[in-house]
This record gives C-alpha cells, sequence and structure tokens, in this order.
C-alpha cells in the first residue's frame, strides 16, 4: 500500500538495499513468484585480448531489481508490484532458523521505506506508517540492538542470554532472561 507514487532515487535507493541482501538467483526467483518481467540487459559476449568470445556482462543487481520494478510500475500504473516482491522477500517461513539475518534486513530495508511512509512489519508485510521527514527521525525509529547496548553500557555477555527478547522489545522478559544467564 504506497500512499504517493514513488520518485526514481526512492526507487533506486531500495533497489540498492535490496540487492545487498540476495544473489542474482534470489532476485529472479523472487520477481518470476511476483509476475514482474525481469528486465535485466542480456548477458553481451566480449572478447577477451586473444580473440577469444569468453567474458560475460550482464545488468547488476540493482539495475535489475529497479529496471524490473520502475517497469512493472509504469506499465500497470500501480506501484502494489513494488510491496508483493518484498513481501516475497521477507516470507517469515524462510528464515526460520535465521532470525537476527530477517531482523537486520528488515532494520536496513526499513530506513530507507520510511522515507516514503512505509515499513516491513516482523510478520514480513509491508505497511503504512507515518513518512520519516529526516535521517535523524528515522535513525531514531530504527535502534539497532548494539546502539542501545551502547547507550546503556551493557556488557556483551548480557546478550548471550537475552538477544532474542531484546531484539523482540519485550523487554520485562529481555531483563528477565539476562538476570536468569548471569
Amino acid at each position: 500500500t504506497i500512499k504517493e507514487m514513488i520518485n526514481n532515487e526512492q526507487l533506486s535507493s531500495i533497489s540498492g538495499c535490496l540487492s545487498g541482501m540476495l544473489t542474482h538467483k534470489e532476485i529472479n526467483r523472487f520477481l518470476n513468484f511476483c509476475g514482474i518481467a525481469n528486465m535485466s540487459v542480456s548477458t553481451v559476449p566480449v572478447r577477451d585480448q586473444f580473440g577469444f568470445q569468453n567474458l560475460q556482462f550482464g545488468t547488476s543487481k540493482r539495475d535489475k531489481i529497479f529496471n524490473s520494478l520502475s517497469h512493472e510500475i509504469h506499465r500497470t500504473g500501480s506501484e502494489k508490484c513494488l510491496s508483493d516482491f518484498i513481501e516475497a522477500i521477507f516470507e517469515p517461513s524462510q528464515y526460520i532458523d535465521k532470525k537476527d539475518q530477517f531482523e537486520s534486513m528488515r532494520e536496513t530495508l526499513n530506513k530507507r521505506l520510511m522515507m516514503i511512509g512505509l515499513e516491513v512489519s516482523k510478520e514480513g508485510k509491508v505497511c503504512d506508517v507515518q513518512k520519516a521527514k529526516t535521517i535523524d527521525e528515522v535513525e531514531q525509529r530504527v535502534l539497532t540492538l548494539f546502539q542501545l547496548s551502547e547507550e546503556r553500557n551493557f556488557p556483551k555477555e548480557v546478550f548471550k542470554y537475552c538477544k532474542r527478547e531484546f531484539l523482540n522489545q519485550d523487554y520485562f522478559h529481555a531483563a528477565f532472561e539476562a538476570v536468569k544467564g548471569l
């Protein structure tokens, strides 16, 4: 659910962020799953210094995502494809044993999405939030576990026992688990 048309700079930023999280193969799989045409430039054969045609150059991951989503947005007149693509990537069942990776990826992407009034929820769904107006506001809303530990001077050992509860913002149980662990 996108409130207003996303501009090219915003889409490029989101595409760059997603490209750092995914392989070419994963990008292709998610585009296909969402029914979005893969607009990557076909590989161009190049001859090396000896005249052999063995080097291949293609579209970067960022450009593949950007071109495909941009094409779909203009083709349909809707930005629903962006939400669909993000939700396919953040399907929680793919991260059963990789919760830290899920949270880290979600936090990284949410920093960009908040600037257009969106956020990936813990359920992996794209939802509306109040649009952030400044970078400071984004940082304030997306405090990382590391930042919280630094601000509160927590010993690193504490997080061995309560990292999951802290990431879930369940501070009562985080404190309980930390005390039990120590």
